[in-house]
């Protein structure tokens, strides 16, 4: 293995390494709804336009008795993170894409 593509197998090992322990360190949202169909949504946005996600969907939970949408932020690498919940098995339902 030449020194290039010793670095650049490092760095692909290095990254999914720091997506992992991106996604070990979050905390799901609690459910509020346990008796419902959990959907799970992952959206890119953060800060104050992140309330106006989780808002949305609190206020669709509220008005239904069926499912429960489970907001979960995932900005900065979200389709690499998509990537790899789907080969691991953890998808989320919904995704949330621009």
């Amino acid at each position: 293995m030449s020194g290039k593509s010793l670095l650049r197998w490092f760095m692909v090992v290095l990254a999914v390494a720091a997506v992992i322990a991106v996604f070990a360190l979050q905390k799901p949202t609690p459910r509020r709804y346990p008796d419902r169909i959990a959907v799970h949504f992952w959206h890119r946005w953060g800060g104050e336009w992140a309330k106006v996600v989780d808002n949305i969907c609190q206020r669709y939970n509220e008005s239904q008795t069926k499912y429960e949408v489970i907001p979960l932020g995932v900005s900065g690498g979200s389709d690499i993170k998509f990537r790899l919940g789907v080969l691991g098995g953890d998808a989320p339902d919904v995704m949330s894409m621009w």
